[in-house]
């Protein structure tokens, strides 16, 4: 008899430890998610439009702890003091923007998970005390395939524009400076340069060159390596 009672004992105690997760079973949580920031808009400045007072904004960003605001100029340098970092809002105001400038100008959305890059967008900032303002950095886009390369020419003021398109084999433009198209456009129109003769593997780099009826200038430097 005390035998069975200490079987029955076992059979208790053993059921007691399975229903309790003995048998190794788990409930840890599953994994938190990461969340990047999501997707955004720049505002203003609008696109080929004149950056007033110096404001840049921007919409909210899903998940965005900060941003960074990135301004260049025509030839992509930044422009002194950026980029600025550490933005908790969805505007920055720069007062010391300099005058009679072309500017790019994006914002990055960022958080502990990631971040979410905007487009850029393409301004300029205001003249002297006539308010005349620089032609817009030229839009180049480059096709290999139809060898040319397309250019978008904008003026802030609407007016016609004048422009130079040449070609160097350096960056700087100090030597070996080829005209390759010149005239004047109103503002807005497409320019197309055709039959460039562009060899596979060697860079390229072009400089255009957009003058408004005031005489303001506004240079762009790309360069291209066709595959």
């Amino acid at each position: 008899m005390k035998k069975l009672r200490y079987i029955f004992v076992l059979l208790v105690a053993s059921s007691f430890i399975t229903a309790c997760g003995g048998g190794g079973g788990s409930d840890d949580p599953d994994p938190v998610q990461p969340t990047p920031p999501g997707g955004f808009a720049l505002t203003s400045p609008a696109n080929n439009a004149i950056c007033v007072n110096g404001v840049f904004s921007w919409s909210s960003s899903l998940y965005a702890s900060s941003y960074e605001l990135h301004v260049k100029n025509g030839s992509g340098q930044y422009l002194s003091g950026y980029p600025k970092t550490g933005i908790s809002g969805t505007s920055y105001t720069d007062n010391n923007l300099p005058t009679s400038t072309a500017i790019a100008w994006y914002v990055v959305a960022k958080n502990s998970d990631g971040f979410k890059e905007s487009n850029t967008y393409s301004a300029s900032t205001p003249g002297d005390s006539q308010v005349n303002y620089l032609p817009v950095a030229a839009s180049v886009v480059f096709s290999y395939e139809n060898d040319n390369v397309t250019i978008v020419a904008t003026d802030a003021e609407k007016e016609d524009i004048s422009y130079v398109l040449e070609t160097a084999p350096s960056s700087n433009f100090s030597t070996n400076i080829q005209e390759l198209s010149s005239g004047n456009v109103s503002s807005g129109s497409t320019i197309v340069q055709a039959n460039l003769g562009l060899i596979s593997g060697q860079t390229y780099w072009l400089r255009i060159s957009l003058i408004d009826t005031h005489g303001n200038q506004s240079r762009t430097v790309q360069s291209y390596t066709p595959n």
